[in-house]
């Protein structure tokens, strides 16, 4: 991915130069230009990020990172000893 298209890659609508060999009419060719705005997007709204590395020619990494909990409010239920099966005799 050129180096002008990788710092827009996170922009809404935005849509690559060079579509990497795509067919005319394809879908990776009538893309919207909205997958990695959504995917930055919702990393943002849970406190995370997204990230994006290219060299031409050799390939792109988009990294997501998104924070865990450090305590989920089930963590106690499943913590604990599980119930007892009733039996019946």
């Amino acid at each position: 991915m050129p180096a002008a298209d990788a710092a827009r890659a996170f922009d809404r609508f935005h849509r690559g130069s060079h579509r990497g060999g795509a067919e005319t009419g394809s879908a990776a060719e009538t893309g919207s230009g909205l997958g990695l705005s959504i995917v930055a997007a919702i990393a943002a709204a849970h406190g995370g990020r997204t990230s994006l590395a290219s060299v031409p020619g050799a390939g792109t990494t988009v990294q997501v990172w998104i924070p865990g909990k450090t305590q989920s409010p089930y963590a106690k239920r499943f913590q604990s000893a599980p119930a007892p099966i009733p039996t019946t005799a």
